[in-house]
């Protein structure tokens, strides 16, 4: 069946636009990829536009005369307004704008899923925000990533260049793990507990200057490390948190310049949060190369060796039917 030309909405054609049903309508911010001539309608007059969110991309379809503007960047974010065609499922756009602000959206949700090399750990990156009850904290997330540049470098860049999450979208999976490890971890209270989790997840953030998701060092990369840039990429976001919740912007301070354990130099760690903070980031990188090894040696259990060192996976414990009733707890009621 052939696509249906896109209706021109005017003052006498909007109440037949109010008829349309609800699940059909739609009116959102999504991100703005290619724009392209419809070629199988033979006509100029007809653009296919790629829409993004952190769900998926959607073409939608208008008449070129709507847009009368140029975007400045790829993925700028749009006002758009449109419905889906009965009989052809296909998104009509009925007005697109550029979107100015950040204030009052889903910052994570407006992210392009198709930037993500398994976009899995972009769900589970919008799952750990969901998990921030800290207004605060939640707006300082919120913040630092409605910088596009911070952003779309920190779904694609890898966590080192030779070594743990070595691959694109590296930074990524490694950050969000090692929140989600600290988030599961034992808190006196929720605050603790959103505190140690912002602090793991951008415990690597300063990667999204020294790094390039050719896998290579930038030159900012050759020479500075990505510790000394940390507070630098949080500043403003930091200078807003504390107004906010000073002892939660001191805090993260402190975890992300104090030094580790065994260090030469840096201010030893007075926080356990900080070493709640240490142990899921080393946590997340033991299992990245247990996983790349035994994938790897092509085994699931027993010694691999990666050329240096062995790995070992107990195997499974064989249950007999004795050992299975010593197991059972008798009812002692």
């Amino acid at each position: 069946m052939p696509l249906h030309k896109p209706r021109t909405i005017n003052l006498t054609s909007v109440a037949q636009l109010n008829k349309l049903p609800t699940k059909q309508v739609f009116s959102g911010i999504y991100r703005i990829g290619e724009i392209n001539t419809n070629s199988k309608l033979n006509t100029s007059k007809i653009l296919n536009i790629d829409l993004h969110d952190a769900t998926a991309f959607q073409v939608g379809q208008c008449e070129s005369s709507l847009l009368n503007w140029l975007p400045t960047k790829l993925y700028q974010l749009v006002q758009v307004k449109g419905y889906v065609e009965h009989t052809t499922s296909t998104v009509q756009i009925l007005e697109i704008e550029p979107f100015v602000g950040m204030e009052n959206i889903n910052v994570l949700q407006n992210l392009p899923r198709i930037l993500c090399a398994d976009s899995i750990w972009l769900d589970r990156l919008i799952n750990v925000r969901k998990g921030i009850e800290s207004p605060s904290l939640g707006r300082f997330v919120d913040t630092l990533f409605s910088d596009d540049e911070i952003a779309f470098s920190f779904l694609q860049v890898p966590a080192s260049s030779k070594f743990h999450h070595n691959q694109i979208g590296g930074l990524l999976s490694h950050s969000v793990e090692a929140a989600e490890i600290t988030y599961g971890l034992d808190y006196a209270n929720e605050g603790l507990r959103d505190i140690a989790s912002v602090a793991a997840l951008l415990h690597d953030i300063g990667k999204v200057r020294t790094l390039g998701n050719n896998l290579k060092s930038t030159t900012i990369g050759k020479m500075v490390g990505h510790d000394s840039l940390t507070l630098e990429i949080c500043a403003n976001a930091l200078k807003e948190l504390d107004q906010a919740w000073s002892d939660a912007a001191l805090t993260l301070r402190h975890i992300w310049t104090c030094a580790s354990a065994g260090a030469k130099y840096g201010f030893e760690s007075n926080s356990t949060l900080a070493t709640k903070v240490q142990y899921a980031d080393r946590l997340s990188v033991a299992r990245f190369y247990d996983k790349q090894i035994f994938k790897a040696s092509n085994k699931t259990k027993g010694l691999a060796w990666d050329g240096k060192k062995y790995f070992w996976r107990p195997s499974d414990e064989v249950l007999n039917n004795e050992r299975s009733r010593l197991c059972v707890i008798p009812n002692l009621r």
